[in-house]
């Protein structure tokens, strides 16, 4: 599976393909993420980024070995914006109800390995959301140092909301890794400098992180 969206400016080439690359370069897991001229019925409807979705081909690219990739569902956050109502100060009740769900949900099913591994990445997340696990018991800590430095370089911080976050469970260590997605800053122009030593750093708005994970 890829998504197929329309570039919309140069700040997005920038938020998505470069942070991608120096994600890559760190030896993090990123999608493989490029530019194509479309044409529908013959007619031309400009570039288009072309991204990499969230399977077992992706694991393989970033030589990590199977093993289910998990998310906060976001189908609450959504149904609240549908009906156009505020989310100011829901996002943390939204973090901690919200179900845990994996891609490939079919395969993981049919495998027990795997959905073995996934009620483990499942109960470590919902142990840290419920406050009841420290962060080096549920995240590969120097994984997300680098995630977390990269992202602020680039200032991707929409990355980083907690609806936005992908995870692989690394099922030889038993340890969550971030998976870099949805980059792009909400608010353009801001000095990562001037964000770093603001309450919650770059933990832009209220995300998924919340203060359970500072460290």
């Amino acid at each position: 599976e890829i998504s197929l969206g329309l570039v919309g400016s140069e700040m997005c080439i920038r938020d998505r393909h470069v942070i991608l690359e120096a994600l890559r370069y760190e030896g993090l897991i990123a999608l493989r993420y490029q530019f194509l001229k479309v044409s529908i019925n013959g007619t031309y409807v400009g570039v288009y980024n072309l991204e990499e979705h969230f399977e077992t081909r992706l694991l393989e690219n970033n030589q990590r070995r199977d093993g289910p990739i998990v998310k906060i569902d976001e189908d609450m956050l959504f149904q609240l914006i549908n009906q156009d109502l505020s989310r100011t100060n829901k996002d943390g009740t939204l973090f901690t109800q919200s179900p845990i769900d994996t891609f490939q949900k079919a395969k993981v099913l049919r495998d027990p390995v795997q959905l073995a591994q996934f009620e483990k990445a499942k109960s470590l997340l919902e142990a840290f959301r419920a406050g009841d696990a420290a962060v080096e018991d549920v995240f590969d800590i120097e994984e997300f140092a680098k995630y977390y430095a990269v992202t602020d370089v680039f200032m991707g911080k929409h990355g980083i909301r907690w609806h936005n976050q992908r995870f692989y469970f690394n099922p030889l260590t038993s340890r969550l890794q971030p998976i870099g997605f949805d980059f792009n800053d909400d608010k353009p122009g801001l000095d990562p400098l001037s964000r770093i030593n603001r309450e919650h750093g770059i933990f832009y708005g209220t995300n998924w992180a919340l203060s359970l994970i500072h460290i």
